[in-house]
Parts: structure tokens; C-alpha cells; sequence
């Protein structure tokens, strides 16, 4: 058996200073001032409360920007495989 040491090998490429000008911001709170104070647990919960009108845009909006950003890929789902759930949270 024989044993190889490599050395450790560094980047050495120059770092670019990030600025405001690099960063494109989909959402801003401000478009949606639900103003609930409380943190709601489910979907049911928000959608029965009295913003829920503005809960639902912000999911919408949320899931375009997924869509558009290619985050997922619609796939043929394959017999016997098990899902990977997922939590929408309703925080302000």
C-alpha cells in the first residue's frame, strides 16, 4: 500500500467586493405589511384570518419567484418513492 501527502492548495482568486448594485430583491417587506403580530401555525390558519387575502400573495409571489429562478424541475414521480414534505412559514 502506498501512502500520497498532497499539500494543501489555496484559492488564489481575488475577491470581489460585493455591492448593493449585485443583489436583485424579489419581495420587500413593506409590500406586504400584514401587521399580524402573532405567528400562525398552518396554512388553515392563515387562510381563515382576516389578511389572508395578502398571506395568499406572498405565497403566490413566493412560488413565481421559485418557478422563475428554476428551483425545481417537474419530474414523473417513480412508484415507491417517498416524498419530501415542505412548511410554509407565516412569520411577519
Amino acid at each position: 500500500m502506498k501512502l500520497c501527502f498532497y499539500t494543501l492548495r489555496r484559492s488564489t482568486r481575488v475577491r470581489k467586493s460585493t455591492s448593493l448594485s449585485d443583489y436583485i430583491v424579489y419581495l420587500q417587506e413593506n409590500d406586504y405589511n400584514i401587521g399580524v403580530e402573532n405567528t400562525l401555525e398552518t396554512f388553515d390558519q392563515a387562510m381563515s384570518c382576516k389578511e389572508s387575502n395578502l398571506w395568499y400573495d406572498a405565497m403566490k409571489d413566493e412560488m413565481n419567484s421559485m418557478q422563475s429562478n428554476g428551483f425545481w424541475n417537474l419530474v414523473e414521480f417513480p412508484n415507491r418513492a417517498k416524498t419530501i414534505g415542505c412548511n410554509w412559514i407565516f412569520k411577519t
